[in-house]
């Protein structure tokens, strides 16, 4: 678990299986998505249209 500013991810220990982000976002970084496995996915919490949703993406 990480506590900081995750904007560039934590690249000391990428790649991960599993990125969960726990604070509100409206943009996904390349980080979060660059620094995932093969099968990784990110599970992230997006305000889109004015609605914070919980959005699973395993984008390879």
């Amino acid at each position: 678990m990480v506590t900081a500013d995750a904007e560039g991810g934590v690249p000391e220990g990428a790649p991960y299986d599993r990125v969960l982000v726990t604070a509100g976002s409206w943009d996904v970084p390349p980080a979060w998505t660059a620094q995932l496995t093969e099968t990784g996915r990110l599970i992230v919490p997006l305000r889109m249209r004015g609605l914070m949703r919980s959005v699973a993406f395993q984008p390879r």
